[in-house]
């Protein structure tokens, strides 16, 4: 069997994007389909086997090997999407963290958890504050401050909803709300109406939470509004850090969402919180002692940097483009003669054989 080196090159492409869309069974499917095709022409080049049947057969078996290959594609990309999107989830609780850590260098503490008015009512949530460290000053100049949160004007600003404030996990969100919030209360780093300094973390910032991911809460991302302490542990803690996140992992109890601890990183706790862990980690001078390892989701770890789901998408198209056009130039390039004379050389050799023999008769 002879190749030139074109041909070679092509199959080599071939292999490694049927490899990369659907992993090994991708490539195994690919391979097989390529076989089916490639002995399908070879039987149809012969005079003596082009009939209906053996073309029935090649084109039922191309076309489901082609339905293979379709659903390992789209299996791939599910799990790249979901991928990417758990990837910019953990990304957005990473800069929401850095962003308050700039707001504390320059302020010397923590936002608070909300704005209040001359009267001591909450007027607007700690996320306000933050617009212009996310890039959203145009934002902020807009938002009016001497407003209530809800006011008719307020709520029209608040519509646009900063992407940094969602996970992209969210595919049906209701506009205007957060799908990250902080745990609130006395003994947590959002005491209410004030702010919270590094130095009154006696905990550990590694050990005291910051934000969670909390997508069921539906709160609006300019109200000031969080889940409390209090009220989380009145409750399940287990359903307060909630996501979107359709994602599992081995011995995982029960998957949650993403937080963000006071030091910036992000961790993805399970099922396996107990109340008493959850106010061990929300509170900032308890002294308890958390076995983060017990809680903590086994699962990779994503890149700092997450690919976004377009960019996934297109990754994907251009693998199936690459794979298509290779397989159209290998099925369409001339067989060699070798190929299609073998087996009518061989008929003929048995046809001259039996015609031998009735002469001898």
């Amino acid at each position: 069997m002879q190749f030139t080196l074109r041909t070679l090159q092509v199959i080599f492409i071939y292999a490694a994007a049927a490899l990369g869309l659907g992993g090994v069974w991708g490539l195994v499917g690919a391979a097989y389909l390529l076989y089916l095709v490639t002995a399908g022409r070879v039987a149809l080049a012969s005079e003596r086997t082009r009939t209906l049947n053996n073309c029935a057969a090649v084109l039922s078996l191309t076309i489901a090997m082609v339905l293979v290959l379709a659903y390992l594609g789209y299996l791939g990309v599910n799990k790249a999407v979901s991928g990417a999107r758990q990837a910019s989830c953990n990304c957005n609780l990473k800069q929401l963290g850095l962003v308050l850590h700039i707001y504390h260098d320059q302020y010397g503490q923590f936002p608070p958890p909300y704005v209040v008015d001359a009267q001591g009512r909450p007027m607007h949530s700690w996320r306000v504050l933050i617009l212009p460290e996310i890039g959203e000053t145009a934002l902020y100049k807009a938002y009016r401050l001497d407003e209530p949160w809800d006011s008719p004007y307020n709520r029209k600003v608040a519509a646009r909803t900063p992407l940094l404030f969602r996970c992209p996990a969210n595919k049906n969100p209701i506009p205007g709300t957060t799908d990250y919030v902080a745990v609130t209360g006395p003994g947590t780093m959002w005491p209410d109406s004030r702010g919270c300094g590094i130095r009154d973390i006696k905990d550990g910032t590694s050990n005291t939470l910051m934000l969670i991911e909390a997508s069921g809460s539906d709160i609006p991302w300019n109200a000031p509004r969080d889940l409390t302490l209090d009220k989380v542990l009145a409750a399940d803690p287990t359903e307060a850090i909630t996501s979107h996140h359709d994602r599992r992992a081995p011995d995982l109890a029960r998957p949650l969402g993403n937080v963000a601890f006071a030091d910036g990183s992000v961790d993805y706790i399970d099922g396996r919180l107990t109340a008493a862990d959850f106010k061990a980690l929300a509170t900032i001078a308890g002294g308890e002692e958390v076995n983060l390892e017990k809680i903590r989701a086994v699962m990779p770890n994503p890149p700092l940097l997450a690919p976004t789901s377009l960019s996934v998408v297109l990754a994907w198209m251009t693998g199936w483009i690459i794979l298509v056009t290779s397989f159209i130039y290998l099925i369409c390039r001339p067989l060699p003669e070798r190929w299609i004379g073998s087996s009518g050389q061989s008929e003929a050799g048995e046809t001259d054989e039996a015609d031998q023999g009735e002469e001898q008769i």
